[in-house]
């Protein structure tokens, strides 16, 4: 992420970059839907729960040669956000022996946040904007 830095809403003074780090955390289901082949299921799978978010290795610098000194006003700030994941699969049974091997998709939704700011020069919170993600997934169940 990156973008800019407005103090005392006068002056673009610096520019921002910084990263987002996810650790949602999931109560999920997960449904078994039989098929007319013997060897071949569909799988749904739903779950909800918190996402804690990280900012981390905020660095910001001048926009005005020098003059503006950086503050990293964000630095180490975490939020826990809601956050939803579901997907969609199909399960082989017995594809290594008697072991099933899912092939699925997820798509999660991470919620958005808001860095509060260590200074008060800085009128507004840092927005981070809703987050998703996408995965393939294979999973051999043992």
């Amino acid at each position: 992420m990156s973008g800019v830095i407005v103090q005392e809403q006068l002056f673009t003074n610096l520019a921002y970059q910084y990263n987002i780090s996810h650790l949602p955390v999931y109560a999920a289901a997960k449904a078994s839907i039989n098929t007319k082949k013997e060897n071949l299921d569909v799988i749904i799978d739903a779950g909800i729960g918190p996402n804690f978010v990280s900012a981390r290795q905020f660095e910001d610098r001048s926009l005005d040669g020098g003059f503006t000194l950086p503050n990293h006003a964000f630095t180490g700030k975490t939020r826990v956000a809601f956050s939803a994941m579901g997907g969609v699969g199909l399960r082989i049974n017995q594809a290594f022996g008697q072991y099933p091997v899912e092939l699925g998709y997820r798509f999660f939704y991470l919620g958005d946040s808001k860095l509060t700011p260590r200074t008060n020069q800085i009128l507004n919170n840092l927005k981070t904007g809703t987050n998703t993600a996408q995965a393939l997934v294979i999973t051999v169940t043992v």
